[in-house]
């Protein structure tokens, strides 16, 4: 009887400490465009959000990423703004990312040839047709992919290799070329046709594991990796929040997210002098303070949306500003906006201070760059989520003025 209760003793033991292990961790998530369309042709509606429960108020809403599903089951990529040292730039999503703790840089391989020993390389076929060693459907999928050329015999016929596979186990001489930002995406995806994008992104057809695929191509060498073990480097994202009366956390996709600075070597100068940097980013979210403020005009759709999100006491407004002044300075935080309701004066009281003035203690301190959130913020209020992004910035947005551009609404990622 004895060793049957030491017997039932031990048992409640073991069970009592497998109880007491720590909990599995999350386990990882890829979205690529692929799983965004399928969401929609399965009925989801634009609202509804990916990577909800990983450290961003209200994720990351599919219709932020691309166009519902129209009649001809076509969608389009959604161009959305942000501040980049407090400059406006837009800016494509492809892939959404939540638990990876890294993502590596994939080969893809393009064919080459020499017709006669001596003569230079050349492409095999018409264009370069990459053949890609991941698919969207792998864990180990990756929109960065390092261009690897392989030479292969001179009477090599366009088309018949068409898989990693086939340049492995054929033992081509392989030589290593540039770095690129090369997204897969369904065939029925379309760039949006406005006037943000550049002109260096690239639509085209390569081949995974045999067959035809689809892929978008933004240029060289927009991240920047560790050398040994092909890991991309991250560069943070900031996402501005607001404490609601009953101390929830809020966001609003109406408020243009603050890109950080990238990786030495992962940005390349715009027209106006801005840059075009790291593709790979980790989303950080701020709190800022009670007194902080949109600026909003009332009755515009920005107020509406900041309403709807549960923004609307975050709204302030200049009441004599100028249409000037309501394009430029619409939809950007002012740390010192101030709050009549409260009887707080501010920077939002009179419109000759809305432009920041550094020799004028009492203009606009605005929230547009990391520097201003590493100036004027408690750091000590900022979360490392779980999400990171392929966050592709595409180019500036100038308006024909001239003057400083206007946030359109974008949404965080």
């Amino acid at each position: 009887m004895g060793s049957v209760l030491r017997v039932v003793a031990s048992a409640a033991l073991i069970a009592l400490g497998g109880c007491s292990q720590a909990p599995a961790p999350p386990a990882a998530k890829l979205w690529t465009l692929f799983d965004v369309q399928a969401l929609y042709a399965g009925g989801a509606p634009g609202s509804q959000a990916i990577a909800a429960n990983d450290g961003l108020p209200g994720g990351i809403p599919l219709d932020l990423i691309s166009s519902p599903l129209a009649s001809d089951r076509s969608s389009t990529l959604v161009a959305r703004t942000a501040w980049a040292d407090g400059q406006l730039v837009a800016f494509l999503t492809t892939e959404v990312w939540a638990n990876y703790p890294q993502v590596w840089m994939q080969p893809a391989y393009v064919l080459v040839r020499r017709r006669f020993p001596g003569e230079p390389l050349e492409l095999v076929g018409d264009s370069e047709q990459p053949i890609f060693s991941a698919g969207p459907t792998s864990g180990f999928y990756s929109p960065f992919v390092q261009i690897v050329y392989a030479e292969v015999p001179p009477d090599t016929v366009a088309g018949t290799l068409t898989s990693a596979k086939q340049i492995l186990d054929g033992g081509y001489p392989l030589t290593v070329g540039d770095a690129h930002t090369m997204p897969l995406v369904p065939d029925n995806v379309a760039l949006p046709s406005t006037t943000e994008l550049n002109t260096y992104t690239l639509q085209g057809m390569g081949y995974l594991e045999g067959a035809l695929v689809p892929y978008l191509d933004f240029g060289t060498s927009m991240f920047t990796w560790d050398p040994a073990t092909n890991v991309v480097q991250e560069a943070p994202i900031y996402v501005l929040t607001f404490i609601g009366p009953d101390r929830s956390v809020l966001a609003s996709p109406s408020i243009p997210t603050i890109l950080g600075a990238g990786p030495p070597g992962s940005g390349v100068a715009l027209p106006g002098g801005g840059q075009r940097n790291s593709a790979y980013y980790r989303v950080h979210t701020v709190v800022v303070p009670q007194m902080a403020r949109v600026f909003a005009q009332p009755g515009s759709q920005l107020q509406i949306d900041l309403q709807a999100d549960g923004l609307g006491a975050f709204a302030g407004f200049a009441p004599d500003a100028s249409d000037l002044q309501i394009a430029t300075f619409s939809g950007r935080v002012a740390l010192n906006a101030g709050d009549p309701s409260q009887g707080v004066s501010g920077c939002f009281d009179d419109p000759t201070l809305l432009a920041a003035d550094p020799a004028n203690p009492k203009s606009c301190i605005w929230l547009a760059s990391e520097a201003a959130l590493q100036a004027n913020l408690d750091l000590s209020t900022e979360e490392t989520t779980a999400i990171t992004v392929n966050w592709e910035v595409t180019d500036l947005v100038v308006p024909e003025s001239g003057d400083v551009p206007v946030p359109q609404p974008a949404g965080p990622l």
